[in-house]
């Protein structure tokens, strides 16, 4: 898997090294095409806070970094084939958050 840094935190490492700006590994450091990359934010499913259930009375799960909830089975089931209770939901369908429950 390929690694990402950020460019100004390593150049100010750099100078601070080399007393400076200075070199060819600098410049080539600088002028290195960025990636188009995004953070990663990091949730876990929790109970909804609400004492109610879905419809078809499964429990309801929110995503701690969104608040959204969606629930285990009925129209996210059939749709995504998917199941809170089992670890299917990877990610939450509505930030994006890898639910790996890090932060």
């Amino acid at each position: 898997m390929a690694e990402y840094v950020n460019r100004e935190e390593i150049l100010a490492e750099y100078d601070r090294q080399h007393q400076g700006p200075a070199g060819g590994a600098r410049k080539i450091m600088a002028e290195w095409p960025a990636a188009d990359v995004a953070p990663v934010h990091h949730g876990k499913w929790i109970p909804a806070k609400t004492r109610f259930a879905s419809l078809g009375g499964d429990p309801v799960w929110q995503c701690s970094e969104c608040g959204k909830g969606i629930h285990t089975y009925g129209i996210e089931h059939a749709l995504y084939n998917a199941n809170i209770a089992d670890g299917q939901w990877k990610y939450c369908p509505n930030c994006g958050a890898k639910m790996d429950g890090e932060r």
